[in-house]
């Protein structure tokens, strides 16, 4: 820094007298970057820091899947079948895929509820296409051959599925955790 070019500045006793702008050469960046160190500019952008950290951490939709590539995160089974299948975002923002329902509520139940973002799954009626567990209807049905052999498909719009003999549904996801929670 250079002294301030005030007459009689830096004869004083204490010393020379320095200018807050005195450090920056003419030219410089220092000037306008000085405005950054401002509290509410720092703050400003600090904001806009977290909100972009936040919205790359946090996916709200399922993933796509490698069918035939992936393996099932509960089974370890290839996933194949688009008319089949799950996926489990933990709180942590990881996406996992199942090969089948029954496989994804064995998994959620290994876990507390406050570790899971959100679950996904198939729905029968339009192949490869996600919906919220939350909203879907799940069938035990005979003649759907699932992954697993349990016959649960799931359906977005509340119907039952077409071509498939119900058995067992409408049910809710809640009741899906506890028929596998039962061994069912």
């Amino acid at each position: 820094m250079r002294p301030c070019g005030r007459p009689g500045a830096g004869s004083g006793a204490s010393g020379p007298v320095y200018h807050p702008s005195a450090w920056a050469r003419p030219g410089s960046l220092a000037p306008r970057l000085s405005g950054l160190l401002r509290p509410r500019f720092r703050r400003l952008a600090l904001m806009v820091l977290a909100l972009v950290t936040l919205s790359a951490c946090s996916q709200s939709a399922p993933r796509e899947i490698a069918y035939g590539e992936e393996t099932c995160e509960f089974c370890r089974m290839t996933i194949t079948d688009p008319r089949h299948g799950a996926q489990v975002q933990t709180a942590h923002g990881r996406v996992l895929a199942f090969d089948a329902i029954e496989c994804a509520a064995g998994f959620a139940l290994t876990l507390p509820e406050s570790e899971i973002r959100g679950v996904w799954v198939v729905d029968n009626g339009e192949a490869g296409r996600f919906v919220p567990a939350s909203g879907a209807s799940f069938w035990r049905t005979s003649g759907a051959s699932t992954p697993m052999g349990s016959g649960l498909v799931a359906t977005a719009d509340g119907q039952p599925p077409t071509g498939l003999t119900v058995e067992v549904g409408p049910l809710r996801w809640e009741d899906v955790l506890e028929l596998v929670k039962v061994g069912g």
